[in-house]
């Protein structure tokens, strides 16, 4: 009972806790430190969660936009050839090759599938292209292709799966979107890397605790 938190109860013969009034100014300051860290603990906790779930909505509005943009120049291509100034091949070969030259963030790039889960064009792997992928899987056993072309049959959507970035052996969470382009059975996507959110994140974080 040095701290003032409880005394003996005489007449019961026991120990009988006292009120916050009773307590000595030292247990006070006590309690009420621990309360104030726990709120801060508990603050930052709801901070951090809500910081993260923004950078992760600016993340996936963000790759839906850009995906939105490369389907606008696939249109476009599509809108050549109904015109009759290209060829339906010379209109698609030309669309490949706009969207395989463009970049985003650090080393992001486009992808374009068919129906059949063909391989169109793939700018950061052309080895790949003019195969066929659906029964292929990421490191974590997801039938990524196949979730590629159901996606994109069924219009747009989002899709979370793992790949290695470029040069590494080691896959990352990725964050997908694509959208189907039913008038040629092709698919337009990209993807962008969770953990550069994360490191965003991970600033933020250092930044509130300061």
């Amino acid at each position: 009972c040095e701290l003032g938190l409880c005394c003996p109860d005489e007449r019961e013969g026991g120990v009988k806790m006292m009120s916050l009034e009773n307590m000595t100014v030292r247990a006070r300051l006590g309690v009420a430190g621990v309360v104030v860290l726990l709120g801060l603990f508990a603050l930052s906790g709801y901070t951090l969660s809500q910081i993260r779930s923004d950078a992760m909505s600016a993340h996936s509005v963000r790759i839906k936009h850009i995906v939105e943009v490369s389907q606008g120049i696939v249109a476009n291509y599509q809108k050549l050839e109904a015109d009759k100034k290209l060829s339906r091949d010379e209109a698609q070969t030309q669309a490949k090759e706009a969207l395989r030259s463009l970049r985003f963030n650090k080393d992001d790039y486009f992808f374009l599938y068919d129906f059949s889960g063909r391989a169109l064009m793939v700018a950061g792997n052309p080895k790949i292209e003019g195969q066929v992928l659906l029964d292929k899987t990421d490191d974590k056993g997801f039938k990524l292709w196949q979730a590629i072309v159901d996606t994109g049959k069924s219009g747009s959507g989002y899709i979370d799966y793992w790949f290695p970035r470029a040069g590494a052996k080691e896959s990352s969470p990725k964050r997908g979107y694509v959208i189907g382009v039913p008038e040629w059975h092709w698919i337009v996507g990209t993807g962008g890397y969770v953990d550069d959110v994360d490191a965003e994140v991970s600033k933020d974080a250092v930044r509130s605790g300061l």
